[in-house]
């Protein structure tokens, strides 16, 4: 049997290697595998949507912040985002890298409405930190169990990419035509 030390240390290395240390969110990784592992379960997965939120003005604000205060702001973003995935059961959230945060939505949900409700969180947020001019983008996709979190996220990415927006807080739907286009531009 393992002691007790040997069992707090594999548990805090588990966390380590799966979690984000600042916003304690799944990492990259243990979301694209989490989310994989359920669009695989079609007896139970036949659609939902994922959502990325990127801080898009995060070099700027921690330049002016500085480390401690940004990952505050990093903390406070973290939460509002849970807060909704609480209200959809068997909703995942996780940080992709420093300035994107996903939310996968197991369930078949108005894309419209939940892109607003996130874009709305968010735009509150601002509020409380009027001086850094937070600028968000959220782009919301449709998941069908036959996509692939790493490619879905990858699209998204790319997609949102090139949006140039005047507004600080922007809503983009992707449409399924738009993912299908950017996989076989891939091929």
């Amino acid at each position: 049997f393992p002691s007790h030390d040997n069992t707090a240390r594999l548990e805090q290395l588990r966390l380590d290697i799966n979690f984000d240390h600042v916003t304690l969110l799944m990492n990259h990784d243990y979301f694209v595998n989490s989310v994989d592992a359920n669009i695989s379960r079609s007896e139970y997965f036949h659609e939902g949507l994922l959502t990325i939120s990127r801080l898009r003005n995060l070099a700027s604000i921690d330049q002016k912040q500085g480390y401690k205060e940004t990952n505050q702001l990093l903390k406070r973003i973290a939460d509002a985002l849970q807060t909704i995935a609480k209200q959809y059961p068997g909703s995942q959230i996780g940080r992709l890298n420093g300035t994107d945060f996903a939310v996968f939505f197991t369930h078949a949900i108005d894309s419209y409405q939940l892109g607003n409700q996130i874009k709305k969180t968010l735009e509150t947020l601002n509020s409380g930190y009027s001086e850094l001019h937070l600028s968000f983008i959220t782009a919301v996709s449709r998941v069908t169990n036959t996509d692939h979190a790493e490619k879905i996220i990858a699209a998204t990415s790319r997609h949102t990419s090139g949006i140039k927006a005047e507004q600080n807080h922007v809503l983009h739907l992707i449409q399924t035509d738009d993912i299908a286009q950017l996989y076989r531009d891939w091929e």
